[in-house]
């Protein structure tokens, strides 16, 4: 029997968070219930979901202390977004715009320090390659499309719509690269 390390943990402990906040969410709709601050709620636990994991895969002193910015940036954009401070047109748009920024510069610093140490020869065989490749993947195209979703909105109603059928196929991929990553070898740089 196989047995992961601890950030496989951690992303499995997200993947189920996610499966039943999402669900949750899906039961509030259904009985015409405002689920909007479980999506901030969901913001958050994800974005530290993936704290906890960079925090263990970037081990550099400055990967840390990036860490420390983006977490505390994020954190102050989420209370000023629920205290309605920042205005976005959308439903926590601007959160999620800074915690895809803030998660594609930890994978990127991820990466480069996976690269800096790396022992296998092929580096597809790394749980840590494919993690960060749906993060970025998946973020990368959050951030795209919330920073524009707001303009959108106002603008056209269907393009919008079409966006978020891009959001959902990439999430799609998304969960289709997270279970490439259980699949790859524990090597933790």
């Amino acid at each position: 029997m196989r047995t992961f390390n601890s950030n496989l943990k951690v992303l499995f402990y997200y993947i189920i968070s996610s499966f039943f906040i999402e669900l949750y969410s899906g039961i509030l709709a259904k009985q015409g219930v405002n689920n909007h601050w479980l999506y901030y709620f969901h913001s958050i636990i994800e974005y530290f979901f993936f704290a906890i994991i960079y925090f263990k895969l970037i081990n550099a002193k400055i990967g840390n202390y990036i860490q420390v910015i983006l977490l505390a940036f994020f954190i102050a954009v989420v209370a000023l977004e629920l205290t309605k401070v920042i205005k976005m047109p959308m439903l926590n748009s601007f959160s999620r715009i800074v915690e895809s920024f803030a998660l594609v510069i930890l994978s990127l610093v991820s990466l480069f320090t996976m690269l800096q140490s790396l022992k296998e020869k092929r580096i597809t065989n790394s749980y840590q390659f494919w993690l960060n490749s749906a993060v970025l993947f998946y973020f990368g195209g959050s951030f795209f499309l919330f920073l524009f979703t707001g303009t959108l909105l106002i603008e056209n109603s269907d393009l919008l719509f079409a966006l978020y059928s891009i959001h959902s196929i990439n999430n799609i991929l998304f969960n289709v690269l997270l279970a490439i990553t259980f699949t790859r070898k524990s090597y933790a740089g």
